[in-house]
């Protein structure tokens, strides 16, 4: 999720900086040359599905764990670590900072749009996938917590 984050920085100072719109003159070969908005909303709203998605997946597993509904095999460095104050700690403070991140970046790409005059229709359109992509992506994260298979999505 680092990395994730990471980029998702970078492509976040690209909706806010004057490069976002034209690239340098600087540049060789491409100074001057307008940037294909969907170049940097994209990568920002795919950062922000994964973004949230991992802090509402989160949340939502520490709370069933919290309340008894599931047991969570979360990597511990000794025996004598309380599970239900790392959940809390997770709860509180670890998820929610992963889907204010998502939404705040999701809520920037799509000022971006605006100011890049994307119709009305396309953005309402493009919200409905980034709903349903979030939405199925935070399924798929709960489930990997909750029926121990998240090594089989991770990528290292």
């Amino acid at each position: 999720m680092g990395v994730i984050i990471m980029l998702c920085g970078f492509v976040l100072l690209g909706l806010v900086k004057p490069w976002g719109k034209v690239v340098p003159l600087w540049m060789p070969w491409i100074g001057g040359v307008n940037v294909y908005r969907g170049f940097l909303l994209f990568p920002t709203l795919l950062c922000s599905v994964f973004l949230i998605a991992h802090g509402a997946a989160g949340i939502i597993t520490r709370v069933l764990f919290l309340a008894g509904f599931i047991d969570l095999k979360m990597p511990t460095f000794s025996d004598e670590v309380d599970m239900r104050i790392d959940a809390l700690w997770d709860l509180f403070v670890y998820q929610p900072w992963f889907f204010i991140m998502g939404v705040l970046s999701g809520l920037s790409a799509a000022h971006y749009a605006q100011a890049r005059d994307v119709s009305l229709s396309a953005l309402k359109r493009g919200t409905l996938i980034f709903l349903f992509l979030t939405c199925l992506v935070t399924a798929i994260f709960a489930a990997a917590i909750v029926f121990d298979f998240v090594d089989k999505l991770s990528f290292f």
